[in-house]
């Protein structure tokens, strides 16, 4: 069945979702809400659909030197999103920002703050013993994005977490 304008999860009022039998809510499609904004659903395959998103809004803002790092930012928030959120949906967007964009990801996720931090142990003695023990096939996200971003933060909402970062273009 086909709903329009009803609150999601997230808190904020959907364009259009699709509930499944047994009342678990969910797209079909991403849903533009407004030309910078994009719901979809909280899944790894979705990933794809987020960074085609901000690359085209990074060019449409004129801002050509900031795609791929946006591509990449937005990949790992967006994988984070599906990972770690713990509802059907999340909600991307970007934005301009200063000189710059601002990449948000927000989903229904309640991780604590401090277990959103990026890994500064890369390159010591403790991580390549732990590598030799238990090689990482994941953790580097934000990492990747804090050294990218000129800012970035997390942000506790009513509906769950919202990851963002800042990028500006090469000085």
């Amino acid at each position: 069945m086909l709903r329009r304008g009803r609150t999601t999860e997230l808190g904020f009022t959907s364009g259009e979702t699709r509930v499944h039998p047994g009342g678990v809510a969910g797209l079909t499609h991403p849903a533009r809400l407004s030309p910078d904004r994009l719901r979809l659903a909280a899944e790894p395959s979705r990933v794809p659909e987020a960074r085609r998103f901000v690359t085209e809004r990074v060019l449409a803002l004129g801002c050509p030197e900031l795609s791929d790092d946006a591509a990449l930012c937005v990949s790992e928030l967006a994988t984070n999103a599906a990972i770690h959120g713990s509802g059907p949906l999340m909600e991307v967007a970007l934005e301009p920002a200063g000189a710059g964009i601002r990449i948000t990801v927000e989903d229904a996720g309640r991780l604590p703050r401090q277990a959103v931090a990026p890994r500064h142990d890369y390159g010591t003695a403790e991580h390549e013993a732990a590598v030799v023990e238990d090689p990482l096939t994941s953790g580097r996200g934000l990492a990747i994005v804090a050294y990218l971003a000129h800012a970035w933060g997390v942000e506790t909402t009513a509906g769950g977490t919202r990851v963002w970062a800042e990028l500006l273009p090469a000085t």
